[in-house]
């Protein structure tokens, strides 16, 4: 999910972001250069692990997504990053995730001895029955920790760049950014660490928004700090934002406070990522 309602944001207040087609965009990456593409692995594929790991045994699976890498970039050009533990920041946001995954388990469930008593008496079965379940199966999907690291050791078995982070990868590719690197990934969290500086977010049919966060920062008219400290204090997966304030306000709030207030949110924004890091 990442920081809530911050993509919808920056549109509304006047940041565009650039639309790329990825197969031209990556074409035109030059791979001798010493920098890198992080790759979020769970932030940028989880439609595609979905369907791949929900319909094909692991191993037909991992081919799958080793395709799906390749329109990204070879092994020497990215780096990937795979989720661990959640952190205790986070688990809150774990435990509800969970319990949508119960609810939809039980609901396809019900649906599911609906059809079969369907079946049996030979009354009809509307469509509308077949796309409610796996509606509902989709949303109980749970990638496995097995089938995660079987993945992980796959890849690096052939030669890819491999992290299997301890906590949360975003955490983990913050620290490990370097100027010049590409950060790729669907979750806006990422615009809150200074580190990062470029962000390619897929969308579908093969195009790319990119994010330059030196642009964003001059169309809304906003500092560093400002940007991290809207990240840190709106609603995200670590920590829920102060009831009847969205992001929008948060924004506005941000940009009135003086001086010495901005300073004080700075650090303490910082601190923030600090102890996200260290957790």
């Amino acid at each position: 999910m990442g920081v809530e309602g911050l993509w919808p944001l920056l549109r509304e207040n006047g940041h565009e972001a650039a639309v790329h087609y990825l197969a031209v965009l990556c074409s035109g990456y030059n791979t001798s250069s010493p920098s890198k593409i992080r790759v979020d692995f769970s932030g940028t594929f989880f439609c595609t692990i979905r369907s791949a790991y929900s319909r094909h045994p692991d191993d037909q699976a991992h081919e799958i997504m080793e395709r799906e890498l390749r329109k990204y970039g070879n092994e020497s050009s990215l780096v990937l990053y795979f989720d661990g533990d959640a952190c205790e920041e986070k688990k809150p946001t774990h435990s509800k995730r969970e319990a949508v995954r119960a609810k939809a388990v039980q609901a396809a469930h019900i649906q599911l001895e609906d059809l079969e008593q369907r079946v049996e008496n030979k009354t009809r079965v509307r469509k509308r029955l077949f796309f409610n379940i796996t509606k509902q199966l989709r949303t109980a999907f749970r990638w496995s920790n097995k089938a995660r690291a079987s993945l992980a050791t796959y890849l690096r078995d052939k030669g890819w760049a491999v992290k299997e982070c301890v906590f949360e990868a975003d955490v983990a590719i913050a620290n490990d950014c370097l100027p010049g690197d590409v950060v790729v990934s669907r979750d806006s969290d990422m615009l809150g660490y200074e580190s990062i500086s470029t962000i390619w977010r897929p969308l579908s049919n093969g195009r790319i928004l990119m994010y330059e966060t030196s642009e964003l920062l001059h169309s809304l008219d906003m500092t560093r700090a400002q940007l991290t400290a809207l990240c840190v204090v709106s609603r995200n997966d670590y920590n829920d934002n102060k009831t009847s304030l969205a992001c929008s306000t948060n924004l506005e709030i941000i940009k009135e406070l003086e001086e010495g207030n901005l300073c004080a949110m700075e650090r303490h924004a910082r601190n923030e990522m600090k102890r996200w890091s260290q957790h």
